[in-house]
């Protein structure tokens, strides 16, 4: 089994703004993700020994940069903003030094357009507005 660790981040304006704070967050995982595996092995009430032991062990997983965790991140940003720059460039290489031909630690990255729309449709799809 393998963990997906997202961040997402919104941009109305220059996406490639968000690198470092992506980063950052990322770099913090280990320590927040511990709190969030610990609520879901307590919280799970199925008898999947399996499983069980999955989720409890799941932050030492993400500590210990073990290739079954695995990071991603969602950009939504607005695509008549013309960008100045790359849409966050270099991602695949995170953590670096990636080990060498394990195929472990890759990001995967959904960029997606049109956010004042989308944002808009979440809002209303949740009576917020």
């Amino acid at each position: 089994m393998k963990v997906t660790l997202w961040e997402v981040k919104a941009s109305d304006g220059q996406a490639i703004n968000h690198n470092t704070k992506i980063y950052e967050q990322l770099s913090d995982y280990p320590r927040r993700f511990f709190t969030i595996a610990n609520c879901m092995s307590a919280n799970y009430t199925g008898d999947d020994i399996a499983i069980k032991k999955f989720l409890r062990n799941m932050a030492l997983m993400a500590k210990n940069r073990q290739s079954q965790v695995h990071y991603g991140v969602f950009v939504v940003y607005n695509a008549s903003v013309r960008q100045k720059g790359q849409l966050i460039p270099s991602f695949h290489r995170y953590p670096d030094p990636s080990p060498p031909g394990q195929g472990c630690h890759h990001l995967m990255i959904l960029l997606i357009p049109d956010f004042k729309d989308l944002r808009l449709k979440v809002w209303r799809s949740l009576h917020l507005i």
